[in-house]
């Protein structure tokens, strides 16, 4: 089910006849493929191989809780307390990654917010040691 839903979902959503000519309009190209219908199909090809992968991993994520209470319950173990889905798992992995991309692009932010236009000058700043030695000789 979850791998129907998935070719479903994308064939609503990726148009590769639409990513060629928008390509094609900005210049764009993949390399060692040529513009035009070949690269939709190439697009087309790839986009199916990533489905058919990501399909299973996501099958994967939604099957494990239950292998897990599965294997619990075969060693006699009460796991009933430890009642996490696949949604829940998939939610909580997303949130995380999102909050480190979100982390890591205020930390570019700050880094570049350093270096303001006002702090640059007309004129090169000297640095390094021959910099020193000739302002020492000046003075």
């Amino acid at each position: 089910l979850v791998i129907a839903f998935t070719y479903f979902y994308t064939g609503i959503v990726f148009n590769a006849s639409e990513i060629t000519e928008s390509l094609e309009n900005q210049g764009g190209f993949i390399e060692g493929i040529r513009p035009g219908p070949t690269t939709e199909k190439y697009l087309s090809r790839t986009v199916n191989r990533l489905n058919l992968f990501g399909s299973l991993a996501l099958g994967l994520i939604a099957i494990i809780p239950f292998a897990i209470d599965y294997v619990f319950a075969q060693l006699g173990i009460n796991a009933n307390n430890m009642a996490i889905g696949g949604t829940s798992l998939l939610i909580v992995v997303t949130v995380g990654l999102e909050t480190l991309r979100q982390i890591n692009s205020r930390a570019l932010m700050v880094t570049y917010d350093d270096f303001s236009i006002d702090d640059l000058d007309t004129k090169p700043k000297k640095r390094g040691f021959l910099s020193r030695r000739r302002t020492a000789a000046k003075a």
